[in-house]
């Protein structure tokens, strides 16, 4: 759910427009990343919107993943005004997580490797980064993972 969260509806809004034009998504998908986008702050999204989302995220971020860069542009302010349940990635939460894929190998390499360099400090933990993070820490915890 925070994945689905995290994504500003801006952000949303962009992955319709890329869905339309490339092909990419299904009509059903374009209608999740549309109801996604206009979604009022707070409002209760469905286990299935919820599911596909997250199937629609991971499409982008193989795809399309300057989509998401878009985020940076974005003032904190308004990453905050429409995420205000936004979890705080911590240190020892990325570490965990990084123990617990070691076992059960659910994220890809490049996820993987991404969340051990910021596990060993090689990488810094800024916005982006703790986003990236979540989304990876949120794929996790679809798999299993609890802390």
């Amino acid at each position: 759910m925070q994945a689905i969260r995290s994504i500003p509806p801006k952000i949303w809004s962009s992955i319709e427009n890329w869905g339309k034009v490339t092909n990419s998504l299904t009509n059903f998908q374009l209608t999740i990343a549309w109801n996604l986008a206009h979604a009022k702050s707070g409002a209760k999204v469905s286990d299935t919107e919820r599911n596909i989302g997250v199937k629609i995220i991971d499409l982008v971020r193989e795809l399309a993943p300057e989509i998401l860069y878009e985020i940076d542009s974005l003032s904190l302010e308004d990453i905050a005004k429409n995420n205000p349940n936004s979890e705080e990635v911590s240190m020892e939460l990325i570490k965990k997580v990084v123990l617990w894929d070691r076992k059960h190998k659910r994220l890809k390499d490049h996820e993987f490797i991404f969340m051990n360099d910021l596990a060993q400090g090689t990488k810094a933990i800024t916005p982006k980064t703790s986003q990236l993070a979540l989304w990876n820490i949120t794929k996790a915890r679809k798999y299993g993972f609890s802390e």
